[in-house]
C-alpha cells in the first residue's frame, strides 16, 4: 500500500493531521538521535504481531501506526503506552500529533514519561486505607482485558475460578477495557463464582486511581498469586508490583504465539511461570526467552456434556434436510470469518448444504456486508450472539475454524465433545487438538479449495462422520478432560511457589 492510498483508507477524514504526522515522521528520519530513540521503540515486526488484525489486512505497519496509532490508542511496544501518554499530556491529543513521534522529537529531552506512572498510594476513595481482612484465606487475583460472552479463554478462567475457590481460596477477578456494544461485557459471569469481581474501566475515571484500586486489592485480600492473559494494565505494572510485593507470584497465560509474546518477552523478569497450551508454543516462545525452565505445557481441558434430550437450535426453513456447515466464535480477522463467507461462495452451488455463521465481533459488520455482496443471504443463517450457542451448535453437522492465527480454541474442544467432526486451519496447536483424517480435516490457512473439498467429502459420507464423532469424543476423554486440565494448574502452582521461596 503505497502512501497516497494509506493517506486515502487510514485516514480519510483526517489529511490534514496525517500530513502532520508524516512530516514529522521526514523529520525524525532526518535526525540520527531521533530516529535511534524511535527505533527503541517501534519495530514493524513487533508492531505486526501485537496487532494481528492489521497483519490480516496487509496494511504496511509504520503507516498503520503513524496514520491510526493515536486514534486507536495502538501502542508501538510495551516500553511506550499510547493512551498514557495522550491522557497525561493533553495538548498532544489535542493537536493530534502522533504521541510516539512527539515523545521521540520533544517529549524525552523534556523529560515526558511514555509509561503509566504508578503512584498506588495517591488514590482517592473510602477503600484505600482498609487493612488487610483478618481471615486466612489465600487470595488469588485473575486479571483479563475483558470478559465477553462465549470467549473461549473466560470459560477456561471461570473453570479455574471455580476449582479454585473449592479448595479454599479467595479468587478475585478484575478486567481493565470496556467492550464496544457489538462484545457484550459477561464479567458479572464471574459472581456466580467470586464476590470480588472488579470493572475498573468503569469502576474509576484514570489509570492512577485504577492501579491504586490493584495495590488495595492486592493488600486488603492478601492475593499471593496474580494470572494474568492479556491484560496489558497488568503487564506494565508487574516492575512496581513485583517491588511493592516481592512475594507475590505472576504466572501469565499466552493462548498462542503472536499478540501478548512481546510483554511475555519485555516482563519476563518479573514473570514467575508462562503456561502455554502446547509443547510447540512452549518451543516457540523458549527462543525468544533465556528462562526455559519457567514455560509449562497445559492443554486446554472441558467437561463431557451430558446426554441431552434438550432439542437442537431451530435453524430457517431453508435447512430442513441439509447438512449444516457451522462457524462458531468470535469475528475477528484472525479467526477467518471472511474466509469462511469466501468458502461458502465455492460450495453455494451444492443445494445439499446449509451454512451457520454464529458470533460477534469487529469484523461482524463488514462480513455481513461480504455476505450481502455476494448474495448468499439464504445460504448462511447469521444470528449474531447466541448464548448459549450448544444447541445451535448440537443442530450442525460440520464445524469449520478457518483461523488464519490461533492457540487451542475452546470451540474446537466444544464441538469434538459434541461428536462433531472440525475442518480447520494447520496453525498454532490445532494440529494437536485434530487428528488429521481420524477426528476431523486439517488445511493449509487460507487454502480454500482445501477446505471445501473436506467439507464436502463429510457432508457425502454419513459413515465417515460417524466414525470421526466416536473418535472425536474418545479423543477429549483421554487428552482434554477438564480435571486434567486442573490438576496440572494446580500441579504448576505448587512448583512456582516452592521455587520461588
Amino acid at each position: 500500500m503505497g502512501v497516497r492510498t494509506a493517506l486515502l483508507v487510514l485516514s480519510p477524514r483526517g489529511l490534514p493531521d496525517a500530513a502532520k504526522n508524516l512530516l514529522l515522521w521526514r523529520r525524525v528520519q532526518r535526525d540520527p538521535g531521533a530516529l535511534a530513540i524511535w527505533n527503541e521503540y517501534f519495530d514493524a515486526g513487533e508492531y505486526l504481531q501485537r496487532h494481528s488484525d492489521v497483519a490480516g489486512k496487509g496494511v504496511d505497519p509504520l503507516l498503520h501506526f503513524l496514520l491510526r496509532g493515536n486514534r486507536e490508542y495502538r501502542d508501538p511496544s510495551p516500553r511506550f503506552r499510547m493512551r498514557s501518554y495522550l491522557v497525561r499530556y493533553p495538548e498532544v491529543a489535542d493537536a493530534r500529533v502522533n504521541a510516539l513521534l512527539h515523545f521521540v522529537l520533544f517529549g524525552k529531552r523534556e523529560g515526558r514519561i511514555g509509561l503509566p506512572v504508578f503512584s498506588p498510594g495517591s488514590g482517592t476513595g473510602p477503600w484505600i486505607n482498609l487493612p488487610a481482612e483478618p481471615d486466612a484465606a489465600p487470595g488469588f487475583l485473575v486479571a483479563l482485558p475483558f470478559v465477553t460472552l462465549g470467549g473461549g479463554a473466560e470459560k477456561l478462567f471461570r473453570t479455574l475460578a471455580q476449582r479454585m475457590v473449592d479448595r479454599g481460596w479467595r479468587v478475585v477477578v478484575i478486567t481493565t477495557l470496556t467492550l464496544p456494544e457489538s462484545m457484550p461485557d459477561d464479567s458479572e459471569s464471574f459472581a456466580k463464582i467470586t464476590p470480588h469481581v472488579y470493572r475498573l474501566s468503569t469502576l474509576f475515571p484514570s489509570e492512577e486511581v485504577q492501579y491504586a484500586f490493584l495495590w488495595h486489592l492486592i493488600r486488603r485480600y492478601s492475593i499471593g498469586t496474580v494470572m494474568l492473559a492479556g491484560c496489558e494494565f497488568v503487564y506494565h505494572a508487574l516492575p512496581q508490583l513485583k517491588q511493592d510485593f516481592p512475594d507475590l507470584l505472576v504466572v501469565d497465560q499466552l493462548f498462542n504465539d503472536s499478540a501478548h509474546v512481546c510483554n511475555n518477552r519485555h516482563y519476563s523478569e518479573q514473570i514467575d511461570a508462562t503456561i502455554v497450551p502446547s509443547e510447540l508454543l512452549r518451543a516457540s516462545l523458549a527462543e525468544r526467552r533465556n528462562d526455559a525452565s519457567s514455560i509449562h505445557v497445559i492443554p486446554h481441558g472441558i467437561e463431557m456434556p451430558e446426554e441431552s434430550d434438550e432439542p437442537a437450535s431451530e435453524l430457517p426453513p431453508a435447512a430442513r434436510g441439509k447438512i449444516v456447515v457451522g462457524y462458531f466464535g468470535r469475528f475477528s480477522i484472525e479467526k477467518g470469518p471472511d474466509l469462511f463467507v469466501d468458502i461458502v461462495r465455492r460450495l453455494a452451488a451444492n443445494p445439499h448444504l446449509f451454512f451457520v455463521m454464529a458470533g460477534a465481533g469487529p469484523e461482524f459488520d463488514r462480513v455481513l456486508r461480504q455476505i450481502r455482496k455476494h448474495r448468499l443471504q439464504e445460504r448462511i443463517y447469521t444470528p449474531g450472539f447466541v448464548v448459549p450457542v450448544t444447541p445451535l451448535m448440537r443442530a450442525a453437522d460440520i464445524v469449520v475454524l478457518p483461523s488464519r492465527i490461533d492457540g487451542m480454541p475452546q470451540v474446537v474442544l466444544e464441538a469434538q465433545a459434541m461428536g462433531k467432526p472440525v475442518v480447520a486451519s494447520r496453525v498454532g496447536s490445532l494440529p494437536l487438538m485434530i487428528e488429521d483424517e481420524k477426528t476431523g480435516f486439517l488445511c493449509e490457512i487460507g487454502d480454500l479449495d482445501a477446505f471445501s473439498k473436506q467439507i464436502l467429502k463429510l457432508a457425502g459420507d454419513k459413515d465417515l462422520r460417524d466414525r470421526m464423532k466416536i473418535a472425536a469424543q474418545e479423543s477429549i476423554r483421554m487428552k482434554f478432560s477438564a480435571d486434567r486440565m486442573l490438576e496440572s494448574y494446580e500441579r504448576v502452582f505448587r512448583t512456582v511457589s516452592s521455587t520461588t521461596k
